[in-house]
């Protein structure tokens, strides 16, 4: 697996091969992501979804984050222009 660049900013995008994007964002944002994503994007699913949580990290440290797995390219897009 490839290794994820120093998290700096709101928001950060790593693409794989194929569809399937990492995306982080702060652990203090994760409710509200989590939230926009199963409104916009229906329930999360592991398996067959479009879009699913991988780590989920509680706190106020600047360093910690939350990290989505996301399969289709229309919904990075929006979250690049909705937290960038």
């Amino acid at each position: 697996m490839a290794r994820l660049k120093k998290f700096r900013g709101n928001f950060m995008v790593h693409k794989h091969r194929g569809n399937r994007w990492t995306v982080r964002v702060h652990s203090k944002e994760q409710y509200e992501v989590f939230d926009w994503l199963e409104y916009n994007f229906g329930e999360e699913d592991f398996e067959n979804g479009p879009w699913a949580v991988i780590d989920e990290q509680w706190g106020n440290d600047p360093d910690d984050y939350s990290t989505f797995d996301i399969t289709k390219k229309e919904i990075v897009t929006m979250m690049a222009l909705r937290w960038q």
